[in-house]
């Protein structure tokens, strides 16, 4: 749907993605309107956000920030995680900027603990790394927006 945040025209969605039919992630998104006016639903029911963003502007995002929290989970994110209340989960915050550094999106991601573990890598010069986002049980990802 679209929405206004500090005066600027942007898609905001929510999608819960399931492994095996199982909720192990929500993810809160907030894209520029000139990504998000060209993204509908089938684009992310069968792709990462990333892929859909390559697609549309056809050049790789440049860089994303990501800060990693630990939290309990609320009354809704537990119903939507078929979790309980307070159980532990892991927060992503996310900003993925182009390739003339403007923001693309925004969002938050929340994990179930239980479900995900994250694996970073720094190659020796500190000049890239590599974040890999792994489940605890092998399983096939689906999305369901």
């Amino acid at each position: 749907e679209g929405a206004t945040v500090q005066g600027a025209t942007v898609l905001h969605f929510v999608r819960r993605r399931l492994a095996d039919g199982v909720p192990v992630v929500i993810d809160y998104r907030w894209v520029a309107w000139r990504l998000g006016q060209h993204i509908d639903r089938d684009d992310l029911c069968q792709a990462s956000i990333h892929d859909v963003a390559a697609r549309v502007i056809g050049e790789p995002t440049a860089r994303s920030q990501y800060e990693i929290e630990a939290a309990r989970c609320t009354p809704v994110q537990a119903d939507l995680l078929d979790m309980e209340a307070d159980e532990p989960v892991l927060i992503r915050h996310v900003d993925v900027f182009s390739q003339d550094g403007s923001v693309l999106w925004t969002g938050e991601s929340i994990y179930r603990a239980d479900l995900y573990k994250y694996r970073i890598e720094i190659n020796s010069a500190g000049a890239s790394a590599r974040i890999d986002e792994l489940m605890r049980e092998p399983a096939q990802p689906q999305m369901s927006p």
